[in-house]
């Protein structure tokens, strides 16, 4: 071999090396630097390595901790969230608020959209398995689990049932209360059929946990998928695909029905609100509170050793006092739109009752915060201005200091 060959390889030797350790290097930062990831790039981080780059937490990783599970409340969504600089890492939810006033890190696993069987059941518990398979990012189990119930996943378990059991997945619905085969259910559907982690778990290799690598293969091909979207877009003119939804930035807009009152006076508030699931008889409510009982049992029975708190969270609509004689809700199920106003109530008594039980009855706390919400709206709005869905920066405090008390210690 001559010298300019041999000079050659030493040179590609060197250059490899030197890629190599460049790499290394930028695996390194990315992780280190994951508490302080804006959250405009926190998406395009492998799933559930996101909750390293949660904030309140006072280190990398969460340790005698609290985790909250559940839908869009336990991730913090609302006027706060959409109101923040998203190039920054700030406080936008009670996640922020729990760290901030106990000093505990406080993570969260909540899913937008989900329903008990989602938020309680397929993201955390995926989300553990999958930080198992990595060999960086396990994590102990959580000393507190806070599991969120939205009134409004009365509505989510109603349709998981009625779409995924039945429909799709083609269960029995005669052997539905049959709990060894619900239990079936949640494993063959809910857990191995889990759209976000289910294929990556079984498919995990060593080189999934180079989260720099990850990252960046995120960060180009959904950018790719935006641009591809937006030309087909263009292409299609100005008339607009079925299916599809046009969204226009608007504010506050007064509702024609729906009216409560704030500081003795009556104040118009948007219609189609959430409701507590006036448009489902209480045989269907029923059948959506056994999906929280199993969904509860089976998260227990995962996290062993862990102190799980309910914390029932009334809906927009059951959290005022009503002024108006109707209301007028948003429906998931096609039916009806205008309810007595006095059915709220009634609805929201039923549930948070039943959840209680269920909740007692599985040897875990029960935290009702309707009459902390109801009590501090009587004096201010709690959701809003522009987004009615979950709280503002107020009602998500009034209802972190609801809990507060019972995790003090």
């Amino acid at each position: 071999m001559n010298k300019k060959i041999k000079d050659n390889l030493l040179n590609y030797g060197l250059l490899l090396f030197f890629l190599i350790i460049t790499y290394l290097l930028l695996e390194v930062l990315t992780v280190a630097f994951l508490p302080y990831m804006p959250l405009t790039l926190q998406g395009y981080l492998p799933r559930a390595i996101g909750i390293f780059a949660q904030s309140p937490k006072n280190g990398l990783k969460p340790k005698d901790y609290i985790a909250l599970f559940g839908d869009s409340y336990a991730a913090g969504l609302g006027e706060w969230q959409q109101s923040v600089n998203r190039w920054k890492n700030p406080d936008f939810g009670s996640q922020h608020i729990l760290h901030n006033r106990t000093g505990r890190d406080v993570i969260t696993f909540g899913q937008s959209g989900t329903g008990s069987l989602g938020g309680m059941v397929a993201k955390p518990i995926n989300g553990f398995n999958y930080l198992d398979s990595t060999s960086f990012f396990r994590i102990d189990k959580p000393k507190i689990i806070l599991a969120y119930f939205f009134e409004n996943d009365i509505n989510n378990n109603f349709k998981e049932i009625e779409l995924r059991f039945r429909e799709k997945e083609k269960y029995d619905m005669q052997k539905l209360y049959d709990k060894t085969y619900f239990r079936k259910f949640i494993q063959e559907v809910i857990i191995d059929k889990d759209k976000a982690y289910a294929e990556e778990i079984k498919s995990f290799q060593w080189y999934d946990n180079l989260v720099f690598l990850k990252f960046m293969r995120n960060m180009i091909s959904r950018d790719i998928k935006k641009i591809l979207e937006k030309r087909t877009e263009n292409t299609e003119g100005d008339e607009e695909s079925p299916g599809k939804v046009k969204h226009h930035k608007r504010g506050f807009v007064e509702g024609q029905i729906n009216r409560v009152l704030v500081n003795g006076r009556e104040v118009a508030v948007p219609d189609r609100l959430i409701s507590p699931a006036l448009e489902l008889t209480e045989k269907e409510i029923e059948l959506s509170l056994y999906v929280f009982e199993q969904s509860l049992d089976y998260m227990t029975q995962f996290f062993k050793g862990s102190k799980i708190f309910v914390v029932y969270i009334p809906s927009p609509l059951s959290s005022y006092d009503l002024a108006s004689a109707n209301v007028s809700i948003q429906t998931y199920h096609g039916r009806g739109r205008i309810y007595n106003a006095r059915d709220v109530a009634e609805k929201n008594y039923l549930i948070s009752s039943r959840i209680k039980q269920i909740t007692e009855e599985n040897n875990c706390v029960f935290i009702n915060t309707t009459e902390a919400i109801r009590n501090a709206s009587r004096k201010k709005l709690l959701h809003g201005p522009n987004e009615w869905k979950h709280f503002n920066k107020d009602g998500y405090t009034v209802f972190s200091e609801a809990i507060l008390p019972y995790i003090k210690d």
